[in-house]
């Protein structure tokens, strides 16, 4: 079983940092389309959160490592037969969308490598990791 694991943290002013990492993936765990794979991982935490990521890559980084800089940062690293994917990406405050009583960061990038990256968080969540860090920086 592949282990998500999530972290917003302040960045540089007035930008958050969303760090994302699924370690021990499977080629069991992918949907296989033509010479490429699908990820797609929908995780609900205890507090309400919600992550729903997708990722299309070319079937040769499951066996080769990958680092692809920029925002966001992309890391895929295979080891006995399992594939470790990183990705860093940053978000200006203003990106921060409002869903209801969460609040959305959202990424989508096109290009060779697609991804979709939607981090519903409580607003207590948010103000836990990121309001409250900022007043002591």
């Amino acid at each position: 079983m592949a282990k998500t694991k999530i972290r917003i943290s302040p960045h540089k002013g007035d930008r958050v940092q969303l760090f994302l990492e699924i370690e021990g993936i499977s080629k069991e765990k992918l949907i296989e389309v033509d010479n490429s794979y699908l990820l797609e991982v929908k995780n609900i935490s205890k507090s309400g959160n919600e992550l729903l990521f997708t990722i299309f890559f070319n079937k040769r980084f499951f066996t080769k490592k990958l680092v692809k800089e920029g925002n966001p940062r992309i890391t895929m690293a295979p080891a006995n037969k399992l594939l470790t994917i990183q990705i860093t990406t940053d978000f200006h405050e203003s990106e921060i969308g409002k869903s209801g009583s969460h609040l959305l960061i959202e990424k989508e990038v096109a290009g060779e490598m697609p991804l979709t990256i939607k981090f519903n968080v409580t607003e207590k969540y948010y103000q836990k990791k990121i309001a409250e860090k900022k007043e002591y920086e």
